[in-house]
């Protein structure tokens, strides 16, 4: 008897040792819906099957992005799942999913798919350019702890993308050949212009409206500090070198640009570049089929946890909401909408609050780039340059100054020089000091040898005719400077002091700029601004109309209470701070509405 007590409960464990681990309804529709946005749009399955060492993906803690878009379905997916990911306390053995909390004012959140191994073998296989950039401690393991345990992907890679390339799987030369290409246009747009080296219009003459309006309604301290990128071995010019590359280089070939999609760069003639595609696109049909599959949250969690769980995600339920929020709800979305949009200006807020209250069809606009306070960089650009229309009048009557162009360029001999004058077909050694209207220093160069040619025209033709010793004050017109589309202050003349040091007729150089003046009459063009202006009111009433849509898809939504707490909030009546826990209603109720289409 004794015997067959001890051999039943034996078996009782063995099966209860096998039995699959249940998850509730919500967990398993969250966590299948993020996967399927992690596969779908991320590249998250490749890393399953062990072509791509990470998957980057971001979102963040607070609502940030615009609801209705693409953009913000997958972020609240993705945080949605994280969050059900860690209360479940799931980790993965050789699968990794980890969360890296930016320290910034946005709540940013990197979130990472690491496939270990692969991780390790990558690192091993280019390990002399990850020390070359991040120094020779370095190593596979090293780097792996540093990722899993850092605040910010980004830095733990000195935001070098040759490394980043790397690790997402984009294959070594792809990696070198894309960074080089990214860091070229980023230098030839979103980068502040040198002085005194050429304009970004003229380096990259092909820039669309866009992104010519992103250069005149942005300024450089928005932007990254980053060191000047100059033409690389066999090319004169950075665009000569942009161009190569761009006719070498092209996007994921249409196969891999379907989901499960993996977006990259790729040199066109390069053998080991098709070698990787004909991987890629192995592993999108296995990533497809397993997406495809009744089975598939319970193969996905087998795969990273090594453990069964059964899993029912036929039925779809309303994510459940604590019931002690569910009154408060229509004032805490207004707090929500309201947090996204008071930093705009009151014509912004008036056209937005107008459209969410009575949305109408959305218009058809373009879409451009317009900060909060745009009208700022209009009365910026218009002071700027009439305060240089006054000082080239005073330089027009000073004697002292000889004028190139009328009332555009002007110099004055501070010390004379010898020999030969400077002609259009030689390089220079110069020592400058190049200052702004507010005597502000922008740049000072000691013996910097430079081509003329690629320099703005007033500073190239302020220098023609100078002999070797010669020191010369130039002042320059924003209309041969840099104008109001620089990432600089809009419209400011150029005052320069320059020494000519040397003409070095062994290095001979192309024609100097044309000394054509940019024409920026249209700054003062009543039109312009009021295409500015229409053009913003157009972006608020078309988000205004897209936010109110999205929430009137929710029964428990009141728009007319929504409106009645935001201009409540407009008015400084309520305050307008919101909890972390009401932050996760608002994401539970944005899954609620985007789950018949996630």
């Amino acid at each position: 008897m004794h015997v067959l007590i001890i051999l039943f409960l034996f078996l009782s464990c063995l099966c209860l040792g096998h039995e699959k681990e249940r998850l509730n309804s919500d967990d398993a529709a969250i966590l299948h819906v993020f996967f399927q946005t992690l596969f779908e749009k991320e590249g998250g399955g490749y890393v399953l099957f062990n072509q791509k060492p990470v998957c980057w993906s971001g979102f963040s803690e607070n609502d940030n992005s615009m609801p209705g878009t693409l953009v913000h379905r997958n972020s609240v997916a993705i945080k949605e799942g994280m969050r059900t990911w860690k209360s479940l306390d799931l980790k993965g053995k050789n699968i990794f999913l980890h969360c890296c909390h930016k320290e910034n004012s946005y709540g940013s959140i990197d979130l990472l798919l690491i496939n270990r191994s692969l991780f390790l073998k990558t690192i091993e296989d280019n390990l002399s350019l990850f020390q070359y950039v991040l120094g020779p401690k370095v190593n596979p393991s090293s780097l792996l702890e540093s990722l899993l345990s850092a605040r910010d992907f980004d830095s733990v890679l000195k935001g070098d993308r040759v490394l980043i390339g790397i690790i997402l799987g984009f294959g070594t030369y792809n990696a070198i050949v894309g960074s080089r290409s990214e860091n070229i246009r980023d230098s030839l747009i979103s980068s502040a212009d040198i002085p005194p080296i050429e304009s970004k219009l003229t380096q990259a003459p092909q820039l669309t409206q866009n992104e010519k309006d992103f250069l005149f309604f942005s300024s450089s301290e928005a932007l990254s500090k980053q060191s000047q990128v100059y033409p690389s071995f066999g090319f004169s010019s950075l665009e000569e070198e942009f161009n190569f590359l761009e006719d070498r280089t092209d996007l994921s070939p249409p196969s891999l640009r379907q989901e499960p999609a993996f977006i990259f760069g790729y040199v066109k003639d390069d053998r080991q570049s098709q070698v990787l595609i004909q991987k890629l696109e192995e592993v999108q049909s296995k990533v497809r089929a397993l997406m495809q599959s009744p089975t598939f949250l319970a193969d996905v969690l087998k795969m990273m946890t090594e453990r069964a769980f059964e899993v029912d995600t036929s039925k779809q339920f309303d994510l459940r909401m604590n019931s002690w929020q569910i009154p408060q709800l229509n004032l805490i979305i207004a707090k929500n909408v309201w947090n996204q949009i008071k930093g705009n200006d009151q014509e912004y807020i008036k056209e937005f609050l107008m459209s969410f209250h009575e949305p109408v069809s959305q218009e058809d606009i373009r879409c451009g780039f317009f900060p909060n306070h745009y009208k700022t960089y209009v009365e910026q650009a218009r002071n700027n340059l009439l305060e240089s229309y006054h000082l080239f009048d005073r330089l027009e009557k000073d004697s002292e100054f000889t004028s190139v162009v009328t009332k555009k360029l002007y110099y004055k001999v501070l010390k004379k020089g010898s020999g030969e004058p400077l002609n259009e077909s030689n390089f220079v050694k110069l020592t400058y000091q190049i200052i702004d209207p507010s005597d502000t220093c922008l740049v000072t160069e000691f013996s910097k040898i430079l081509d003329p040619s690629k320099t703005i025209p007033g500073f190239a033709h302020g220098i023609k005719g100078m002999r070797i010793g010669e020191t010369r004050e130039i002042y320059m017109a924003p209309s041969l400077a840099y104008g109001v589309h620089t990432l600089l202050d809009k419209g400011i003349y150029l005052k320069a002091k320059i020494t000519l040091l040397d003409i070095l007729p062994d290095r001979e150089a192309k024609n100097y700029p044309e000394l054509t003046p940019l024409d920026l009459s249209f700054v003062f063009d009543p039109l312009f601004e009021q295409r500015v202006a229409n053009e913003n009111k157009q972006v608020a009433r078309f988000e205004g109309v897209r936010v109110s849509k999205h929430y009137a898809k929710s029964k428990m939504v009141n728009i007319e209470e929504v409106y009645f707490h935001l201009i409540n909030l407009k008015n400084g009546k309520n305050p307008s701070s919101i909890s972390k826990s009401e932050l996760e209603l608002i994401n539970k109720l944005h899954w609620n509405i985007y789950k018949n289409s996630l």
